[in-house]
């Protein structure tokens, strides 16, 4: 018999620097990557193949929310100060995917901007990019 798996959005949690972050957007709420590959490779003219391990783990997370989300307003705090103050408001990333074995963490994870705002008659989207100075990202399937 087939395999059968169920996706359920409300079992994909997330939360940087203490803030729990809610009140995702339809569609892509929650997207992971890193900034570079980890190896390139390179072939000589006589065919030998060079690899080069890139130790940078820098990444990116983003989130988009709903505009109505509260974790606007939190986001939006937390960088305010930032610049208020001239420091770096860096803290803890957590991402999970509940539905099975997905997680992303970094220990120092900052905003690099406030989110684009865009005010319409429609519901729109607020992306926040969280930069990570060492994303770690475990790709897992369902369970």
């Amino acid at each position: 018999m087939a395999d059968f798996n169920q996706v359920d959005p409300s079992k994909y949690i997330a939360s940087w620097n203490g803030i729990r972050i809610q009140g995702y957007m339809d569609g892509t709420m929650i997207a992971l990557a890193r900034d570079e590959d980890a190896y390139t490779g390179q072939a000589g003219s006589q065919g030998d193949v060079v690899v080069v391990r890139n130790l940078n783990r820098m990444g990116t997370v983003t989130v988009t929310l709903q505009q109505s989300s509260p974790t606007n307003t939190e986001l939006s705090a937390k960088f305010n100060d930032s610049e208020r103050t001239g420091t770096l408001e860096v803290g803890e990333l957590h991402v999970k995917d509940l539905n099975g074995n997905t997680v992303a963490e970094a220990e120092r994870a900052w905003l690099m901007k406030p989110a684009d705002v865009e005010l319409s008659g429609e519901l729109a989207g607020r992306e926040w990019a969280i930069q990570c100075a060492e994303l770690l990202v475990t790709v897992g399937g369902n369970e």
